[in-house]
């Protein structure tokens, strides 16, 4: 469809539903002013919607890497747990201070703590559990694959 085109019909749906909307129908931006619709309609994004979708777009940026170095630093315990390196596993430990001083100062609720770390650990055991050949398969299919393929894998048996 031509740009023209494109601008003037996304102009008319901002008109017709009060504002910029996500797919899920949420409100980004709503009561936009008839010269932010006609800007539009010529090309030109409203300031305020430019401005709402950078600090969303941040905010989820920062959270997924504050869940990354998370998710980093427990994955780094647990293996130093399994690999019995309890000296790597102090050294982690030293990590995650430092993370909960940093990160969690700022976001409380991204700190790691102890149930945090249970948690983690309980679900990565029973992951490894469930794996058939040291790959995770959907627990939904497991059960059938396992029967059509035969097989009896890493200690799981078909039913």
């Amino acid at each position: 469809m031509p740009l023209a085109v494109s601008n003037f019909l996304r102009s008319a749906r901002f008109a017709r539903e009060g504002g910029a909307m996500t797919r899920a129908d949420n409100f980004i931006y709503e009561d936009m002013t008839t010269s932010e619709i006609l800007g539009r309609a010529i090309g030109f994004n409203p300031a305020e919607l430019i401005r709402r979708q950078e600090r969303s777009s941040e905010a989820v940026r920062i959270g997924r890497a504050v869940q990354e170095q998370r998710n980093r630093l427990i994955e780094r315990l647990f293996l130093a747990y399994r690999s019995g390196d309890m000296e790597g596993a102090n050294d982690v430990f030293d990590d995650i201070d430092r993370f909960n001083e940093t990160v969690g100062t700022r976001y409380p609720d991204a700190a790691i703590d102890t149930p945090d770390i249970d948690r983690s650990f309980d679900r990565r055991e029973d992951t490894i559990e469930d794996m058939m050949n040291g790959v995770s398969i959907n627990p939904q299919v497991r059960d059938v694959l396992v029967q059509q393929m035969g097989a009896i894998y890493d200690g799981l048996t078909s039913l």
